[in-house]
């Protein structure tokens, strides 16, 4: 499929890890996007809002810098931090979905 946007095979190669790294990851991330626009609509912005910008800046940056400088790992290495950074919110969303406590929420 990467052939279709280019002929380099260097790139192509490059571009490989990654895309295998986020196709698996996809529905987890559909997941956690609906769990997320759920609680928004339930009066909750304010808590997304704080996930999203803690898990940026105490998942994704520190884990993308591990595995994609310090450890060497390139690109796959850096978009394997947001990898980390989907499950953590998925978590993050599902254990505040299912508390429930945002039922009684006027909206």
């Amino acid at each position: 499929m990467l052939s279709f946007y280019t002929k380099d095979q260097e790139l192509i190669e490059e571009a490989y890890s990654p895309l295998l790294i986020l196709g698996m990851i996809q529905v987890v991330d559909a997941y956690h996007m609906v769990i997320a626009c759920a609680l928004r609509g339930a009066g909750l912005q304010d808590f997304v809002f704080r996930a999203y910008t803690a898990a940026s800046y105490l998942v994704f940056l520190p884990s993308a810098y591990f595995m994609g400088i310090y450890l060497g790992m390139g690109s796959a290495g850096l978009w394997s931090g947001i990898v980390a950074w989907v499950l953590v919110l998925a978590s993050v969303f599902v254990v505040r979905f299912r508390r429930k406590d945002w039922v009684q929420n006027p909206v």
